[in-house]
């Protein structure tokens, strides 16, 4: 539609129609000749008539209406639909004392115009009043002509509009009249009125009743959505408000306190719980570009400043999320952990890319970004979203051949040192980007029907561990051992490569090349070591555990799972370098030394050997055991009937006492992190954490089976294994709902064994009052705790694993005489 001559915003309908001449050109504005006015009296109507209209009802949008969306001032209120009327309306009434002043005038005087009085056609009513969008203008003050008969005023007198007996909807939702005259198209509708064509919205008429309401919204012409720049994954409860400081989601990488010294401090958060499972960020090249200005392109484009290519926003957003929750100033803008992790959240769905056609850096730090905002997602208990993020960037790990390492040779010779360096982290980072991805499909795998992408039989010989952090750090470009080979195997192959080098170079010395030793390699593949073969534990406790084993044999027989499995686990932690092993003079020196990874490290990998123990040892043990002396084996089906082995007579009591003794040495690391302030809050620790507080209550309510002198984790102690197990847990649950469902959990599980403790002294305490179908509690177990007992995360969450943390502080085990 034309813009109104002689300037650029629409005019004000609400003014009486008498301010305007009629224009020149059919269907355009009048010209703008008025002259200043007093604006007329508004008329009054009740707000609540139409409290309950329907937001949807408000019309599209529309350029008449000024670029505003269901503005009172913009549109007409819809009202209930009418029946269609059959017959013209009757002519308004004239007031009495009007149409008696009209009689008693000579038929000159009709043909001047009031001045001073209006029509009440004029006054501003509910539907009329601000109508800009509307098709047709109210008439103005009612004049008689000639021949006696009234006309309005503001319209060209050359034409005579009637009210239509079908008006199209948006007509009636105006409340305008309509000058359809029942032209029909090919269809046999009928078309369009001329306001509707020219405004370019082409409507569906017929000739029935009035559309209800619902018919309204289900029949109006919506706009066409905006193209966004790219995809946004769909997630419930996305904020679009603003969170204080913090900024919109559009321009939350633009806040004010993302300074210098905050994007420090955030990094030394990322180091201390989260780089063993995202070890591919490289303190320089990462905070480089972070600490210049401008820090990141948040329009999406990425741009370069000073020499260094910007970041994909949505990896620095996803990097946000993993560590805003520990940053006090980010939390006080939201005061809530969890909801400044789920403000970073869900900018950064806005922003990834879903584009997998990128190779190179911009498609590895698209898996990167993938990664960790998958990784939050499936720890916020949004168990399927973090499920498709995670299986989503392994898959395009793989398309992007990221389980082959890349020559370490390649390169133009002619290159200076420092572009070697950068060579080898790029190198480095890709190669690490590939072992998060190993590692959340690990994580993945802890629960039932929830196979592995990433299988070990695949990347033997072709992919080597993450060297040592120092190298990475410092970019020296050394070659380490490739994953699951043996040490003779490493020496093995460092000889055939420095042959065939020498035949290379005709005989002479060739260029050195740098190798990781044994006692220099990184702790990282340790980790990574002991993680895989947690997930083969896990694996096998969630096919049933001692159930899945041949009948009647014990555990120490090498035909059973268990017993290949324990045996591993010795192995692993036996290979371990002496400052890794569990000793509380090597807590101590990680506590006292310099702040490094491989503290970090030491205390995740005891946290995963905790994992694999907890897993194996308890499915030999009784759930609800109160009868018994000490630990016999199993006392549910399937029974073993095995003869104990010779050398091992008291083979039931020495396995419950290293479970129990190493979940108590773990305690003990907890203890020591959690007093000065070290403690690794990653998730997968918390689930550790979990485990451990499961012993620990169920040596307090059996505590005839911890058989250590003195008892492995007696809860007389101060502190005890409960308390500090539960103290973390609700810091974390502060920060990741999955620590509240343990939490709750836990409590569940304490007041069980309480119960059922009670109700067995209270029958007399004799081997016939234990309350089980089975005799030992196995069939309870597996109803009531074994899904959460033996999981990590889930693809299943109801509606009370989505609500914010109780603040509710844990329960402390109540004591009584044995």
């Amino acid at each position: 539609m034309s813009k109104p001559p002689g300037g650029n915003a629409a005019p004000d309908y609400r003014r009486s129609q008498t301010d305007y001449q009629p224009s020149a050109k059919p269907g355009g504005y009048p010209q703008d000749q008025r002259t200043p006015q007093p604006p007329p009296q508004q008329a009054t109507y009740n707000p609540q008539h139409y409290a309950d209209v329907d937001k949807r009802q408000q019309p599209p949008y529309s350029p008449q209406s000024g670029g505003q969306y269901g503005n009172s001032q913009s549109y007409a209120h819809p009202q209930p639909p009418q029946p269609a009327p059959q017959q013209p309306p009757p002519p308004t009434k004239q007031d009495p004392r009007q149409q008696q002043q009209q009689q008693q005038q000579p038929a000159s005087a009709l043909t001047k115009a009031p001045e001073n009085k209006q029509s009440p056609v004029t006054q501003a009513t509910p539907s009329t009043v601000g109508a800009s969008g509307s098709p047709l203008q109210t008439p103005g003050p009612l004049i008689a002509n000639a021949n006696g008969s009234a006309e309005a005023t503001g319209r060209r007198q050359e034409t005579t509009r009637m009210r239509s007996s079908i008006a199209c909807s948006r007509c009636r939702r105006s409340k305008t009249k309509c000058d359809n005259n029942g032209t029909r198209d090919s269809t046999g509708a009928l078309a369009p009125c001329k306001s509707c064509v020219a405004s370019l919205l082409a409507f569906d008429m017929r000739v029935s009743a009035p559309l209800c309401r619902d018919e309204f919204a289900d029949r109006r012409v919506q706009a066409p959505p905006k193209k966004r720049k790219r995809p946004v994954m769909p997630t419930a409860g996305t904020p679009s408000h603003s969170k204080g400081r913090l900024g919109t989601l559009e321009d939350a990488l633009e806040s004010p306190l993302l300074t210098p010294k905050v994007w420090d401090e955030l990094w030394a958060i990322h180091e201390k719980h989260y780089a063993t499972e995202f070890s591919f960020l490289h303190k320089r090249t990462f905070l480089g570009p972070l600490q210049r200005l401008p820090p990141v392109s948040s329009s999406g484009k990425w741009s370069d400043s000073q020499g260094q290519r910007a970041h994909d926003p949505a990896l620095v957003l996803a990097f946000l999320t993993q560590t805003s929750p520990f940053h006090p100033e980010l939390v006080a803008q939201t005061d809530n952990p969890y909801d400044t992790a789920e403000f970073y959240a869900a900018a950064t769905r806005r922003h990834l890319n879903y584009d997998f056609s990128w190779v190179g850096e911009t498609a590895m730090q698209q898996i990167q970004a993938f990664l960790m905002l998958g990784f939050h997602e499936w720890t916020a208990c949004h168990g399927r979203n973090g499920y498709m993020l995670i299986r989503t960037a392994v898959n395009f790990a793989q398309m992007n051949d990221y389980q082959y390492d890349e020559d370490l040779d390649k390169g133009d010779e002619k290159d200076d040192a420092a572009s070697k360096r950068d060579r080898f982290i790029r190198q480095e980072s890709r190669r690490r980007t590939f072992w998060s991805c190993f590692i959340l499909d690990r994580y993945l795998s802890v629960g039932r029907r929830r196979p592995k992408i990433l299988h070990m039989d695949d990347l033997r010989g072709t992919i080597q561990i993450p060297c040592s952090d120092k190298n990475f750090i410092s970019g020296r470009a050394v070659r380490t051992k490739f994953f699951g080979e043996t040490d003779q195997e490493y020496a093995d192959r460092r000889k055939k490569m420095h042959d065939e080098a020498l035949r290379r170079h005709g005989g002479q010395r060739p260029e050195r090349i740098e190798w990781e030793d044994r006692d220099d390699d990184g702790v990282l593949g340790r980790y990574i070591y002991a993680l895989d073969h947690f997930s083969d534990v896990s694996k096998w406790a969630n096919k049933g555990g001692r159930r899945s084993e041949p009948r009647n044999i014990g555990p120490w027989n090498p035909a059973t799972t268990y017993y290949h499995l324990d045996k591993r686990l010795r192995e692993i932690k036996e290979d371990l370098p002496d400052e890794l092993r569990l000793t509380s003079l090597n807590t101590e020196n990680h506590i006292y030394g310099a702040p490094s990874g491989t503290s970090r490290t030491y205390f995740m990998i005891h946290a995963i050997l905790t994992l694999s123990i907890t897993y194996l040892a308890p499915e030999y043990l009784a759930t609800y055991p109160f009868r018994l002396t000490k630990p016999q084996g199993p006392m549910d089906e399937p029974l073993v009937t095995e003869k104990l082995p010779e050398d091992e007579p008291d083979y039931w009591v020495e396995k419950a006492k290293e479970c129990f003794e190493y979940v108590r040495d773990f305690v003990s690391i907890l203890q020591s992190f959690k007093d000065r302030g070290l403690v690794v809050e990653s998730p997968f620790v918390g689930h550790a954490v979990y485990k451990a507080a499961w012993c620990a209550s169920y040596c307090h309510h059996v505590p005839r089976m911890d058989q250590s002198a003195p008892r492995a984790l007696d809860s007389r102690l101060e502190p005890n294994a409960w308390d500090v197990t539960n103290q973390v847990l609700d810091s974390m649950k502060k920060k990741f709902r999955i620590a509240n469902i343990w939490s709750i959990d836990l409590a569940t599980v304490a007041a069980t064994y309480t119960e059922k403790r009670k109700a067995w002294r209270n029958a007399g305490g004799s081997p016939q009052s234990t309350a089980s179908d089975n005799d030992g509690g196995l069939n309870e177990y597996s109803t009531i705790f074994e899904t959460v007992h033996k999981q990590f995360g889930s693809l299943q969450h109801d509606k009370k694993d989505l609500t914010h943390p109780n603040d509710k502080p844990y329960s402390r085990l109540e004591h009584e005489e044995d």
